[in-house]
């Protein structure tokens, strides 16, 4: 059985990144939804509990990595979010053909699993250093626990 014809009106149109940014989305929307993530981060980090911050009192690398960190994650996050949102406008187009519709489809769900990565990564980092403040009687085990944060955080980065 063969899914595909070879000739031109059934193969599938590739959707590029530029393309995707092109897709005519309300700019108020989009920005909404960027405002929203940038108000839940924000809220997150105004959270840390008093340890975390004075942790981040004593270690100034730390700080900086997570903030670094932070960042990163919510850049990463707002992208998302505007990508998956053009996916879901390509999809649900009425002139798309089946094979848009489907390579939508997929993108979508493989940039979900992506966003559940990245959210799991925040979620990673932030019980890594509840754990470093709950551990704070011991200097030397704290130093070493948050030269090995800064380390993952280092390599969640890439």
């Amino acid at each position: 059985i063969h899914f595909y014809k070879r000739d031109s009106c059934c193969m599938m149109k590739l959707v590029k990144p530029t393309e995707l940014e092109k897709t005519p989305i309300d700019e108020t929307e989009r920005n909404r939804k960027q405002e929203e993530n940038k108000q839940n981060i924000q809220t997150v980090n105004d959270s840390f509990s008093v340890d975390t911050n004075n942790l981040f009192q004593k270690s100034s690398d730390l700080k900086n990595a997570h903030s670094d960190f932070e960042k990163f994650i919510q850049a990463v996050s707002a992208d998302l979010l505007i990508k998956i949102d053009c996916l879901k406008f390509i999809k649900s187009k009425e002139d798309a053909t089946w094979n848009d519709s489907l390579y939508a489809r997929v993108q979508l769900f493989m940039l979900s699993q992506y966003r559940h990565r990245v959210n799991r990564f925040r979620e990673v980092s932030r019980n890594s250093l509840e754990n470093i403040c709950n551990k704070t009687d011991n200097d030397k085990q704290v130093t070493t626990l948050v030269a090995k944060h800064i380390d993952i955080l280092a390599r969640l980065k890439r």
